[in-house]
């Protein structure tokens, strides 16, 4: 490796590593300047995946989603289409975040976070449109939802809202063990 070569690497390190000290600080402004300047002279994937993230959280949903839709023509990750998902969830463009959501799953059918995901829009779904436990958004939330929990017992998010969907059903009893559960993690974490 050429001495060049090495000094750029260690530019790009400390940039980044700058990058995610502001990260860590919340100062997400700061922290995208120094991520953009780290890409002018490289970029990995993992920064460029949190890079992403952060744009998403600064609401820069359109620039996040050219991002990740550059990154999806080189390499089609499960964690690429899934932060598009998040981006189009945001934005309130349901229809394309489940399409990518299920996409993650059909790829990645471990991934936890896209099942919860795609369990928490379809019940958003199910209840904006009041339909019976039988619907058939309430019945894939409650699918994704089981999905989760297998994947991770320990969210204590997927078993709130899958109680929720029991107890909106008049479902109590079933929506009690889901709600004590969810307080026994909660619980268990202080």
């Amino acid at each position: 490796m050429k001495v060049k070569d090495l000094f750029k690497n260690k530019k790009y390190k400390e940039l980044i590593l700058k990058a995610k000290q502001y990260f860590q600080e919340d100062d997400l402004k700061e922290s995208v300047k120094y991520f953009e300047e780290a890409f002018k002279i490289k970029a990995l994937l993992a920064d460029y995946i949190m890079y992403g993230y952060i744009l998403i959280d600064l609401f820069e949903y359109n620039k996040a989603e050219i991002l990740f839709n550059n990154m999806l023509e080189k390499v089609d990750l499960p964690e690429v289409n899934f932060a598009l998902a998040n981006i189009y969830e945001r934005a309130n463009r349901q229809i394309l975040a489940l399409e990518k959501y299920e996409k993650v799953v059909d790829k990645s059918p471990d991934f936890e976070p896209a099942h919860f995901s795609l369990a928490y829009i379809y019940d958003d779904i199910s209840e904006e449109n009041k339909e019976d436990l039988d619907g058939e958004n309430s019945l894939k939330a409650i699918k994704h939802y089981e999905v989760a929990i297998k994947l991770n017992d320990k969210n204590f998010w997927s078993f709130l809202n899958l109680g929720s969907i029991y107890e909106r059903h008049n479902m109590n009893e079933k929506a009690l063990d889901y709600f004590l559960k969810a307080y026994e993690i909660d619980n268990n974490k202080s």
